[in-house]
């Protein structure tokens, strides 16, 4: 909803891991509060504590820049593209023809909604659905100018990352 506020708090790495399977499940509930939000007092904390917030997104820019690396020694990196290697594999097992595009849920969340209906024709960049996770809307968008072939997903359903949502078959020109 608009204006909800979300509040971090520090915990362990252990913790961390357990949030995340535990939000993947379904299980993690997130604790609700009632309030008001006052943008003058929300300029006035961002105006009194300057220092530490930048001093924070500094040392939090380094740490995702040193995982990051960690992941490129360790092999990982190409594991952020592999919605990339599901398609190849879903192209064969959905039998899709040539000229044909798959477009992949970018993150865990719910199909709050479809936009879109099969044998629609789309451009890149339109909006095909809007996916809800941690209280965000994310819009998930056409790659390419074409008709919806296939839609593999449906409103208020749970998704994971890289689930396949829409077959794009491309204009031919």
């Amino acid at each position: 909803r608009f204006f909800d506020q979300i509040r971090f708090y520090p915990v362990s790495e252990s913790e961390l891991l357990k949030l995340r399977r535990d939000f993947i499940s379904g299980q993690f509930k997130l604790r609700v509060e009632e309030s008001t939000f006052s943008l003058k007092q929300h300029h006035r904390f961002l105006q009194q504590n300057r220092t530490t917030i930048h001093t924070f997104k500094v040392k939090q820019q380094a740490a995702f820049e040193s995982e990051r690396e960690r992941w490129k020694v360790n092999g990982q990196h190409d594991s952020i593209s592999e919605l990339n290697l599901h398609e190849a594999d879903a192209r064969s097992e959905l039998d899709l023809p040539e000229g044909s595009h798959i477009i992949a849920s970018p993150v865990t969340g719910t199909v709050w909604k479809l936009l879109v209906k099969e044998g629609q024709q789309v451009a890149a960049g339109d909006s095909l659905l809007i996916i809800e996770s941690m209280k965000m809307e994310i819009s998930v968008n056409a790659a390419v100018s074409g008709f919806i072939h296939r839609i593999l997903c449906q409103k208020d359903e749970y998704l994971s990352t890289g689930q396949l949502l829409v077959v794009i078959q491309e204009n031919q020109n």
